[in-house]
């Protein structure tokens, strides 16, 4: 499983790995050139990557219950088991969680720059 399930996630579970990823940017920019605008920009950009992460983790929620629903019986036909669907469910927000606990490594690197 691991990281490999990202390959299969949604293209809205893509955009909001996208969005989780912005922080880190605007981080490792503040690192290399740091300004209180873009420290300022990073509570919003923050903020709507804990939104974007959270949401990954409900739809991944609701597609995993979902084909668990689908199927007559768990783990037939091909079907992984309601504990593997819904791991795989917390893939993303792990992953986004991670890129904000960088970013926000960075932004006190930065701050001690300045």
């Amino acid at each position: 499983m691991g990281l490999s399930a990202l390959g299969h996630a949604p293209l809205f579970g893509k955009l909001g790995l996208l969005i989780c990823a912005l922080p880190l940017f605007m981080a490792i920019w503040n690192v290399f050139r740091p300004s209180d605008h873009r420290l300022a920009l990073m509570r919003p950009l923050s903020l709507a990557a804990i939104f974007a992460a959270v949401t990954n983790l409900l739809l991944g929620l609701v597609n995993g219950l979902h084909a668990s629903a689908m199927s007559r019986q768990p783990g037939s036909a091909g079907m992984p088991p309601a504990g593997v669907l819904l791991a795989e469910a917390l893939i993303p927000s792990f992953v986004g969680f991670a890129f904000l606990t960088v970013a926000w490594l960075a932004v006190a690197i930065a701050m001690r720059k300045a």
